[in-house]
């Protein structure tokens, strides 16, 4: 059962996106739990590239290796639990566990370095190299970054680059239970719209948990969960339609791979998918194991969508009932499959590696738009209201 240190009252914040028209300005709140457009962006560590996955399962290349090459000095980039996070305005965010950069990609297809790992590094101030993985916004607007070699949470200013100390590796560990000797986040991270950011504890041997940090007063941080349920090594972790919070639970010692599912408000724990359904979702009588730990998150119409690292697929279940946050667990398939990334992008020799992340964002197309008037508006809008009943219907 969960562990709830705090007794403050806390609003469940409402997890519908809207699809907004393309010439409305951007959402009051940074934080996107849903995408508008229905794409699904993905981390691909064996191109060093960014892929973009539309509803229909057909990839292209978001980011490519050579430009990330063509801005960091000639490094290729790692992608290994490091993590990409969208802004409401479609700027795309994601973390290099080589150079230790964080880059940020404009809508209109601007690649820069916001933040170099040195100055994450300076931020986290243990004097170690930083290594940037869980990537979260928060709802000040903030990027929130796990310092995975630091074991720290820093905030960085997705405009100017600025990077600061959120919270101590010693904060964190202070929150955990009495006696225990390291709080070790990873790439589980996420921001909620009622200003708090979930971490979770990797903890070695120790039981593992998710704790609760308030951006606005760290005297109001806690232990949300801590426990039996959470058997392995916490990564990605994302929101579902109802606000409750969802983990990707591997555990390659005991096999008990499993997606977890935490209150919020409570902090209990329950098991969304188990190993068996992951399994099966595969399609592959001679797959006996699996490892749920490249990524998770849910699309606007509330189907569950999963990055599996050892066949390098991305698996996807049927929305059960919306206003619940439940998915159909025998609806599981692959939406997505290695092989099909390679045919599609002509390679082969299993190069494909998914085991970095993925992410739903409202990603703005970079073609520019004239600003219409009089009846061309009113087109536009007629337009925008039919493309988002038409994603409601093909979601």
């Amino acid at each position: 059962m969960g562990i709830a240190t705090h007794n403050r009252p806390r609003l469940r914040a409402a997890a519908l996106a809207i699809c907004v028209p393309l010439l409305t300005a951007a959402p009051a709140t940074p934080i996107v739990p849903f995408a508008d457009t229905g794409d699904l962006f993905v981390l691909d560590r064996g191109n060093s590239s960014v892929v973009r996955i539309d509803s229909n399962g057909v990839p292209t290349v978001a980011v490519s290796q050579a430009e990330i090459v063509g801005i960091n000095g000639g490094s290729s980039p790692t992608f290994a639990d490091t993590g990409i996070a969208f802004d409401a305005a479609g700027n795309m965010y994601f973390a290099d566990a080589n150079q230790d950069n964080i880059y940020k990609r404009t809508p209109n297809g601007a690649l820069t370095i916001l933040v170099a790992g040195a100055d994450l590094a300076a931020a986290s101030a243990t004097g170690s190299e930083a290594r940037p993985e869980g990537l979260a916004f928060g709802s000040d607007g903030q990027l929130y970054v796990v310092d995975d070699n630091n074991n720290t949470v820093l905030r960085v200013d997705p405009d100017s680059g600025a990077a600061s100390l959120f919270r101590s590796n010693a904060q964190l560990l202070a929150l955990k239970a009495a006696g225990a000797t390291s709080f070790n986040p990873e790439s589980g991270i996420i921001g909620t719209p009622d200003g708090k950011i979930y971490v979770a504890d990797e903890g070695g041997t120790e039981p593992r948990g998710v704790v609760e940090l308030d951006i606005a007063n760290s005297a109001n941080d806690g232990l949300l969960t801590s426990g039996g349920e959470i058997t392995g090594s916490p990564h990605f972790m994302t929101r579902g339609p109802t606000g409750d919070l969802f983990l990707a639970d591997p555990n390659s010692a005991t096999s008990i791979d499993q997606i977890l599912r935490i209150d919020p408000d409570t902090g209990d724990v329950t098991v969304f998918l188990d190993e068996a359904q992951i399994i099966a979702a595969v399609g592959d009588p001679l797959v006996t194991n699996i490892s749920p730990d490249a990524g998770i998150a849910f699309d606007d119409a509330g189907n569950f969508y999963l990055a599996e690292e050892l066949s390098d697929s991305i698996l996807r279940w049927d929305v059960d009932d919306f206003a619940l946050g439940t998915i159909d667990t025998a609806s599981g398939s692959v939406f997505t499959s290695r092989a099909a990334l390679e045919a599609a992008f002509g390679i082969g020799g299993n190069t494909i590696r998914l085991d970095a992340g993925i992410a739903f964002a409202p990603f703005i197309e970079s073609a520019a738009v004239p600003e219409p008037t009089g009846l061309g508006l009113f087109a536009t809008a007629l337009i925008g209201l039919g493309w988002a009943r038409r994603r409601r219907v093909t979601a």
